[in-house]
């Protein structure tokens, strides 16, 4: 889990780390061996979320200190990492915290917006979607369930492979560009990886990268074996953003209309949002490189917004290029 020298390449340093919540059901309710399966999983629950928010904070700490040439420091926060067990034990708890009692899986909401859109399901005939998951986390979700069915391919990848063979182990940023179009993908999912990237600077070179690795695609219809069907321009390529909903509605640099205004000039639309407790869900269409504005290059720096002492310091800055 070390940080690269360049950290506005190396942009997931801080890994994929989930939300958690209970299942919802009273104490009371069920025997009492249902009432200490709940407390056991709540207890495991807080476990889980307090090493995860360990890790980040260290590792926001390590950014700093990097930044500064703090070598101490850095050797001294390295060793507290290795206490906590290293990077295994870390995505050990993000892979417990994906339970169904724990906030699920994120690619259900994508999936439940491509049925929308009559591109996945049992009656697809189109040509199955590319689809790029970055920080994945298991080979056994939702979207990785629509194969044969809409989606042709499911490339995942993370920093650190609990599936081996089947979860690509490399960075986002040192992720290799296609070379054609036919290499592209025509779904990119970014769910809660964004808001870890550990510089602001970092997360607007991720987004603006997304934009290399889409395929373009023309004017057609949706093709399914749906008579609903109709004739409606297709919602690809498209990316998939899933952030903690505190960094759009409690930060000081950061709101939805500020992110949208980000992704607009990068050629992106908002055509589906959705807001649970905890994360916002947004999906985004790209119009293409020829959508990219370059009327002025416009940089989006990190700008006080919201003022506020209990505002968290989520920011997205996006350099002229």
């Amino acid at each position: 889990m070390a940080i690269s020298k360049n950290t506005r390449t190396t942009a997931l340093k801080a890994g994929r780390p989930p939300l958690s919540k209970t299942n919802g059901k009273p104490l009371n309710e069920g025997n009492s061996s249902s009432r200490n399966n709940i407390n056991a999983r709540r207890k495991s629950s807080k476990a889980t979320r307090k090493l995860i928010n360990t890790h980040h904070q260290l590792h926001k700490a390590r950014a700093a200190a990097l930044a500064s040439n703090n070598h101490d420091l850095i050797t001294h926060i390295d060793e507290q990492i290795k206490q906590l067990g290293g990077l295994e034990a870390y995505q050990q708890a993000s892979l417990t915290g994906q339970d169904k009692d724990r906030g699920g899986d994120s690619s259900e909401k994508l999936v439940e917006w491509l049925r929308k859109y009559d591109l996945v399901g049992s009656f697809i005939k189109a040509e199955g979607l590319r689809v790029l998951e970055v920080g994945a986390l298991s080979s056994r979700n939702a979207i990785s369930g629509m194969m044969g069915k809409g989606v042709a391919e499911v490339k995942r990848i993370d920093l650190h492979s609990q599936e081996p063979g089947r979860i690509e182990e490399i960075d986002f940023m040192d992720f290799p560009l296609p070379d054609t179009e036919t290499e592209k993908h025509d779904v990119v999912s970014l769910s809660l990886v964004l808001n870890y990237v550990p510089e602001a600077a970092g997360r607007g070179d991720m987004l603006r990268r997304t934009t290399k690795l889409l395929r373009e695609r023309k004017h057609e219809p949706r093709m399914s074996g749906r008579e609903s069907s109709g004739d409606r321009e297709l919602p690809l390529p498209c990316l998939f953003l899933v952030l903690p909903l505190s960094c759009l509605r409690n930060s000081r640099y950061m709101t939805h209309d500020h992110l949208v205004a980000i992704m607009r000039h990068l050629g992106y639309e908002e055509i589906e949002r959705h807001d649970s407790t905890k994360l916002a869900y947004m999906l985004f269409k790209w119009h293409g490189k020829n959508a990219i504005s370059t009327d002025e290059p416009r940089i989006f720096k990190k700008v006080e917004i919201n003022p506020g002492k209990t505002r968290n310091n989520f920011a997205i800055i996006l350099d002229a290029s």
